[in-house]
């Protein structure tokens, strides 16, 4: 349930305004768990797990601004609130007063703003308070009509949500148990980024690159214990920190002469960091790498292709001598229309290559087809969905310190005839 107010005033020479939100959520939630039971008894082993979370948010602000000498004030000042609660009961209510001073300065090729945002937070329930400064920069250079250049950086000092304050050991999911003693996690974020654009619309050329640097220092960290097939983790009073590297680039080409239009985006990151396993802490590192092509071709009103593919891999380094392998990822997807006159035909194909591990990799192929026909106002439509009747997929994902191999069970082949009348 959500609210919003707004109310503007506007003078002369400056304008003022009124800015209020409220939201309230509730998410009820179980898990049932049920275990082999070693001793071959008839009654298996349950467990159930209930965690009932309500959330009630509100900010209240006021702001002011004027414009002088191209220069544009802003001054906003304000309150939120939040609290919330999780069976137990437990709660983790949250009270803060902010202001933020806020400049900018818009010239015909340059943007520039600035803001300092002063905050005190209280957690009553943890007998915590804090005074945060948050300070952040935007600076926008447009060199001619078709490059534009963007430089950016913000400091942001937070603490942590609910779930991460919950002082009782729950089960986030069937293979994890979160023990937290009640420690309040205190971040504090430096994000800088630089972003480059080229654009020629008409020879259909674009361009963009981006770099962004984000580093990020922790009060607490997470110790993870493996045993009998779950995870433990537990929060625990260590400083620490984490950076992360992220090249972006997307390059696209059009020809209008054959309506073709095709992109290629490239994606690199590299994580570093520090985790507790088994009571020893230790460096890791992520690398990631992806490729996605794209391609849509459409030479006549009858006919039209599209071609959309992702190549990723990723690989992690975990202290000085544990390499967890480097897994290759392949999707694919081509769909084909084809109409003429008041019907229409569409055909697709996927194609997924997975590794699961060194040795092992899994590919797996898919179609759907479908017939549109149109009588004037009836439309009749009949589907194939899993053409091949394919019965498993599965795909194994790293995080920065672990691999997990998972599962899914498809939906055997099916047939939908539908009918549909318009007035």
């Amino acid at each position: 349930m959500k609210n919003y107010f707004s109310q503007l005033h506007t003078r002369d020479k400056y304008t003022w305004g009124i800015r209020s939100f409220f939201r309230y959520s509730y998410l009820p939630s179980s898990l049932k768990l049920t275990f082999d039971d070693d001793r071959q008894s008839s009654t298996p082993l349950r467990e159930y797990q209930e965690m009932n979370v309500s959330n009630a948010y509100t900010d209240n602000s006021l702001y002011w601004m004027r414009k002088k000498n191209g220069v544009n004030y802003q001054l906003t000042g304000g309150f939120r609130g939040e609290l919330s609660s999780v069976t137990g009961p437990y709660s983790a209510n949250r009270y803060m007063f902010y202001a933020t001073p806020h400049l900018e300065w818009n010239r015909e090729d340059i943007l520039l703003t600035a803001a300092l945002s002063a905050q005190w937070s209280h957690l009553p329930e943890q007998s915590c308070h804090y005074l945060f400064l948050n300070p952040s920069v935007f600076f926008r250079y447009t060199l001619t009509p078709r490059w534009k250049m963007y430089l950016s950086g913000n400091i942001t000092r937070s603490t942590g949500r609910l779930d991460e304050i919950y002082p009782v050991s729950y089960r986030r999911n069937y293979r994890t148990i979160i023990t937290n003693p009640g420690n309040v996690p205190e971040n504090t974020r430096q994000l800088y980024s630089f972003y480059l654009e080229y654009k020629n619309a008409v020879k259909e050329f674009f361009w963009t690159a981006s770099f962004a640097y984000l580093h990020t220092d922790h009060n607490l960290m997470t110790r993870s214990d493996y045993k009998d097939g779950i995870f433990y983790l537990s929060p625990y009073k260590k400083s620490n920190s984490d950076e992360n590297y992220t090249l972006h680039s997307v390059l696209s080409k059009g020809v209008y002469d054959w309506n073709l239009k095709s992109s290629v985006e490239l994606t690199m990151s590299r994580t570093k960091g520090k985790q507790c396993n088994d009571g020893v802490v230790q460096d890791y590192r992520y690398d990631y790498l992806s490729v996605e092509p794209k391609i849509i071709w459409a030479p006549s009103r009858l006919f039209e292709a599209a071609y959309q593919a992702k190549l990723s891999c990723g690989s992690s380094k975990i202290g000085n001598d544990r390499q967890l392998d480097a897994l290759w990822n392949l999707s694919q997807r081509l769909i084909l229309s084809i109409g003429w006159g008041d019907t229409d035909l569409r055909l697709s194909g996927e194609h997924f290559y997975n590794d699961i591990d060194r040795t092992k990799h899994l590919n797996t192929w898919l179609a759907d087809a479908s017939l549109v026909q149109r009588v004037g106002k009836w439309c009749f439509t009949a589907s194939v969905t899993n053409l091949l009747n394919k019965k498993e997929y599965s795909y194994t994902l790293y995080s920065a310190v672990q691999s997990s191999t998972s599962w899914i069970k498809l939906r055997p082949r099916e047939y939908l005839l539908s009918i549909q009348y318009q007035w």
